[in-house]
């Protein structure tokens, strides 16, 4: 039985004359679409770190001034006095979560000498720490001129309490 010829309408209908314009527009949004929404996944991913660790600097700042707060004080004289066995045990407290100094840093390149320690007025103590934050996804190329650079910032955390 010989086929029956296809009218010229269904011929059109069938190879799609609408879309034959945009059969590579897809790809050429997609192109376009695909960087900037991983970009912006990247940049969430980073914010969200970038937060984590501040608030786990803020968390050890606030562990540190509480254990100075109790270890400080002179006595019943309401005088501050920080020593050396004090500003050893509140740095070690900052960095690795106990006054022992061991363990692993709660944050990766933490270290006692970021960490200052005062007394302030009024029988009070103030702990301030200073965390430089180097970003994972961020990295600047400079094209084969000098190494990538990865901008870095510094996160301040600071907290004084009235000694006990």
């Amino acid at each position: 039985m010989p086929r029956k010829p296809v009218s010229k309408i269904a011929q059109r209908t069938l190879r799609g004359p609408r879309h034959r314009g945009h059969r590579g527009l897809v790809m050429v949004e997609l192109a376009l679409v695909v960087p900037l929404a991983l970009i912006m996944v990247m940049a969430t991913a980073e914010l969200g770190r970038a937060l984590a660790q501040y608030n786990a600097l803020n968390k050890a700042v606030r562990d540190g001034a509480h254990h100075l707060a109790r270890t400080a004080i002179l006595g019943s004289t309401g005088l501050v006095q920080i020593n050396g066995a004090t500003v050893t045990e509140t740095r070690n407290l900052v960095v690795y979560g106990n006054i022992l100094g061991t363990g692993t840093p709660r944050l990766p390149g933490l270290a006692g000498a970021q960490i200052t320690l005062a007394a302030a007025a009024g029988g009070s103590a103030s702990l301030t720490a200073s965390y430089t934050y180097e970003p994972i996804f961020m990295k600047v190329p400079t094209f084969g001129y000098s190494e990538d650079l990865r901008p870095a910032f510094t996160l301040q955390a600071g907290m004084v309490t009235r000694a006990l």
